[in-house]
């Protein structure tokens, strides 16, 4: 069974934003963003009645706002079928995410399993 988590609003922003960079003209619909248990790094987004829905791996608890950024642009680019921003697919660019740095929270590495309960 999944668990989700209500995301910090602060998160609303960075991806309202990567909407508006991707769709300048078009009517913003509402954002949910949650945090979910997943055994890995996944990330999903779907547009459901009119409302964009985010889960993001609970193992993005703690990233850099850089990385949640460049999640959100990639996200939002996949969904509406837009081209990806080479600086967010690469994960760094100058002054966002510097080469070889952690998304993740110390002590946590991308093998990280939970058990299935």
């Amino acid at each position: 069974m999944l668990t989700s988590i209500l995301v910090s609003a602060d998160f609303i922003p960075i991806f309202q934003e990567e909407y508006r960079a991707l769709r300048p003209r078009a009517p913003m619909p509402p954002i949910a963003v949650r945090f979910r248990r997943f055994t890995s790094l996944n990330t999903t987004i779907r547009l459901r009645e009119g409302q964009i829905r985010v889960s993001l791996s609970d193992l993005l608890e703690g990233a850099p706002e850089s990385v949640i950024r460049a999640i959100a642009h990639i996200l939002l680019a996949k969904l509406y079928k837009k081209p990806i921003d080479a600086a967010s697919s690469a994960g760094c660019s100058a002054g966002r995410i510097s080469p070889g740095a952690s998304i993740l929270p110390s002590g946590l590495s991308a093998t990280t399993t939970r058990p299935t309960t």
